[in-house]
């Protein structure tokens, strides 16, 4: 890297390179793969290092030549940003991309600028800090920032980090979040970060349209977006699978359990390894269980493995694999499958209602009605009547 180069002769220098070890001169293809119209690559090539990208193409184009690789590309050029709108934009995609190399490197450097980049440094600064203390403490500081802050934008962001601390299992809360978020975007101008606010909210309209709505359709759609976004960072494409596998669970089982294997790996890709391990042991092996498909035990634990016994009838042994297992809203579901209890069932599915999970309340409405048309011991059959 050449210390004293401006961020746009970094750019074109790096992109030439692209071209020749990939052996690709043709604009027109490089526009198709990236969306970077063809005369703003020709423009940007012919000034050789003159006149820079806007930060959204910077970033396409680079991702079109090499998936991975173009991170340590856009580091650098991150770096090299020294304007208001290019440090904000850097400091976005560094949380977008979970770079906190960058993210410390970028705060380091911009600590001591004063206006509006000092607001926006302390802004990013916070967010790499969210893990390392409790939620409430976490709210409660982005609160205080929301009152001292002066533009939209940042009011849009920090309210995007509150609602990925507190909205999650609560797809009520999560739903009237985003509305108002998405109220609050259109007043932005269009730019990288505009959209990248955008592929957020879209990520949690996706999950709250299928859980909270019951809409497969726009939880589609909303997941849809998100993967054809040329800017969607990984893990909320990968989100975008779980959504489509989810939404697909009930009525067609091998999309639903392909796009739950593309999000795993794509978790996997994307450092949250643990989070794939927890899609493999549940999200999929759900699919599998709903479906009623026998499945070796040896690749199960947990509530899944439960979930399995009493796909093979073995009622008693799911009960004991449940008493050794966390208490969660599915395993008191699964013991009130195989314990035959219908008022368990009854309460768990007011649960599942009350906290807005509409689209799973299906799946326990469904093995209640199962229980509820079994015959008693004398022989009678208890007519199925649900109130939701």
């Amino acid at each position: 890297m050449v210390m004293d180069e401006t961020s746009a002769q970094y750019l074109y220098r790096m992109i030439k390179k692209l071209m020749v070890k990939h052996e690709i001169d043709d604009l027109k293809m490089i526009s198709r793969g990236s969306g970077v119209p063809a005369s703003t690559l020709s423009s940007f090539l012919g000034a050789e290092g003159e006149i820079n990208l806007k930060f959204e193409e910077a970033l396409t184009v680079t991702k079109y030549f090499n998936s991975i690789e173009f991170l340590k590309i856009m580091e650098s050029y991150c770096l090299k940003l020294d304007d208001l709108n290019g440090i904000v934009n850097a400091l976005e995609f560094a949380s977008n991309y979970n770079q906190s190399y960058l993210t410390d490197k970028l705060i380091a450097k911009h600590q001591n600028r004063t206006g509006l980049i000092k607001d926006w440094v302390t802004i990013y600064s916070l967010n790499s800090r969210k893990r390392e203390q409790a939620s409430s403490t976490f709210v409660k500081q982005v609160r205080d920032l929301v009152s001292q802050v002066s533009t939209n934008e940042m009011k849009i962001r920090l309210q995007l980090m509150e609602t990925e601390m507190v909205a999650h299992d609560d797809y009520k809360a999560l739903m009237a979040l985003t509305e108002d978020l998405n109220i609050m975007l259109y007043e932005m101008d269009d730019s990288y970060l505009k959209e990248s606010f955008k592929v957020k909210i879209y990520s949690y309209f996706a999950t709250a349209m299928l859980y909270y709505k019951n809409d497969q359709d726009q939880a589609i759609e909303y997941a849809n977006y998100l993967i054809q976004n040329k800017i969607t960072p990984m893990y909320l494409m990968a989100s975008a699978h779980l959504t489509i596998g989810q939404a697909f669970l009930f009525e067609e089982q091998e999309a639903s359990l392909r796009n739950i294997r593309i999000a795993i790996e794509m978790f996997h890709l994307c450092g949250h390894e643990k989070y794939a391990q927890q899609i493999r042991e549940n999200d999929l092996m759900f699919v599998q269980n709903y479906h009623e498909e026998k499945v070796d035990l040896c690749a199960l634990s947990g509530e899944e493995l439960a979930h399995q016994l009493i796909v093979r009838k073995q009622y008693k042994q799911a009960l004991a694999v449940l008493k050794l297992v966390e208490k969660t809203s599915f395993s008191t579901v699964y013991q009130g499958i195989a314990s035959k209890d219908r008022l368990l069932l009854e309460e768990t599915l007011e649960e599942f209602l009350s906290s807005g999970m509409y689209y799973f309340a299906n799946y326990v409405e469904r093995e209640l009605m199962k229980l509820m048309a079994e015959p008693e011991p004398d022989g009678t059959v208890t007519e199925p009547v649900l109130e939701t």
